[in-house]
């Protein structure tokens, strides 16, 4: 039997309603991926739905429904750690107000940068105290430091360390584990020349927070 004579009998069975095709997909319920995960991983991991609240875009129900998540597990006296850069700011973006005392913000890494590119870094920050109630925390610091020495003096500042010493005690952190692409954010605000990218992207294969693994 010839492919089109194939054809056109499975359109007729099709409008007739004797055959229906459908792809299954294995990943369809979300809730116990997430829990196969978990139980893997021994983690607590949530898979974002493929269709969430109609956003048409995948970092819209990334956001969304990050937000809805760190909405529902935030506690008083919480410490809220954040980083910053598109994924960040779509989930803050996302928040509402809630009727909730006690929390604290603090920014994890410095965002401070010679680039133009936009970090979203503040705004996140404000987006995230202003929807738990919290006093933002921010972390006055260039994303790099040119060398150690200087790193570590500025550490040494009352302040300085005051805020790092809060972002130790966060007890949620709000990050990603991104890439080291050439296109990265982090790779775009002119803090590290040729070389130094060059031996980012040959040594590590991700990052967290400014640290490369």
């Amino acid at each position: 039997m010839s492919r089109p004579t194939i054809s056109r009998f499975l359109q007729l069975a099709k409008e007739e309603g004797l055959v229906k095709i459908q792809v299954e997909n294995p990943f369809v319920d979300y809730q116990d991926l997430s829990e196969i995960l978990s139980e893997k991983y021994q983690l607590k991991i949530q898979v974002v739905p493929e269709q969430y609240q109609e956003k048409k875009t995948m970092l819209d129900r990334l956001g969304a429904y990050t937000a809805a998540y760190l909405t529902k597990i935030v506690q008083p006296t919480d410490i809220i750690g954040i980083g910053w850069g598109k994924t960040i700011h779509a989930v803050t973006s996302h928040l509402e107000k809630q009727e909730i005392t006690g929390i604290q913000t603090v920014q994890l890494k410095g965002s401070f940068s010679f680039g133009d590119e936009r970090t979203y870094a503040y705004e996140s920050m404000n987006e995230l105290s202003e929807a738990f109630n919290a006093r933002a925390q921010y972390l006055p610091l260039p994303t790099f430091f040119d060398n150690q020495t200087t790193k570590k003096l500025v550490e040494q500042d009352r302040f300085i360390h005051s805020i790092l010493q809060l972002g130790k005690q966060a007890n949620i952190a709000l990050f990603t584990v991104g890439s080291v692409r050439k296109d990265a954010l982090l790779f775009n605000l002119g803090h590290l020349d040729a070389k130094q990218k060059r031996t980012v992207t040959r040594r590590s294969c991700r990052r967290c927070c400014v640290a490369f693994y």
